[in-house]
């Protein structure tokens, strides 16, 4: 069982910034997340609306995909015993089509494009990640080449972290914080991209502005 968790967080950590299609997907509760996961927050099932019966359906859909997830990382295991990074990939893709393709189901319009503003409120600069919204943004190549080198030096620093946890220097617990401080650099850095008029309609394509409940920052919908 330790095992299995150790290669779950070894995952989490090393595709961030791999799923280009999903956006970018931060995980141990940090701003972003999944679709999903987010619209499961009660602060924010209250701003979607969500009708009892279509949480309960939300809630089932985390509950399989779970269990999918942890199947996945059992499996996802090469020659050496240690994850394929590859196959780490595939799975997290596979999971947020999945994902998608269920609140596309539960969820009404108007709900979704409100849990689409939200998204990118909580990603924040992370979300020019996002290829549809680098689209939106009509980001140059210029600005394209610089968020790649900005992803590839993300991932290296993950790959650090990563090996240290393989090789037991560090636990989950004490490489979450070295997580989110790789993290917030990559935010300040990625802002430096975008104009001024980019930073504009980033923020407007995020809605109505939408104040998080700290409290939910480590509760069921956002663990």
């Amino acid at each position: 069982m330790r095992k299995v968790l150790m290669i779950a967080a070894i995952a989490a950590i090393a595709c961030v910034g791999m799923s280009q299609g999903g956006g970018m997907r931060m995980m141990f509760g940090g701003r972003g997340g999944g679709g999903l996961q987010l619209a499961l927050r009660n602060d924010v099932s209250q701003e979607l609306g969500l009708k009892p019966e279509q949480r309960t359906k939300l809630q089932d859909v985390q509950d399989k995909l779970r269990e999918d997830r942890q199947a996945a990382f059992q499996a996802m295991r090469s020659g050496s015993g240690e994850p394929d990074q590859n196959a780490m990939r595939k799975a997290m893709e596979d999971m947020q089509a999945k994902e998608k393709k269920e609140l596309d189901a539960v969820l009404e319009p108007a709900q979704l494009a409100r849990l689409k503003e939200l998204q990118l409120q909580r990603a924040g600069n992370m979300a020019i990640m996002n290829p549809d919204v680098q689209k939106a943004l009509d980001m140059s190549d210029a600005q394209l080449k610089s968020v790649k080198d900005l992803q590839q030096k993300q991932m290296d620093a993950m790959s650090t972290i990563r090996e240290k946890m393989q090789s037991g220097e560090m636990d989950f617990q004490q490489a979450r914080p070295l997580f989110e401080k790789n993290m917030k650099i990559m935010g300040d850095e990625l802002a430096k991209i975008l104009t001024e008029g980019q930073r504009k309609k980033l923020a407007d394509m995020g809605g109505k502005p939408f104040t998080f409940d700290k409290d939910e920052e480590r509760g069921p919908g956002g663990q």
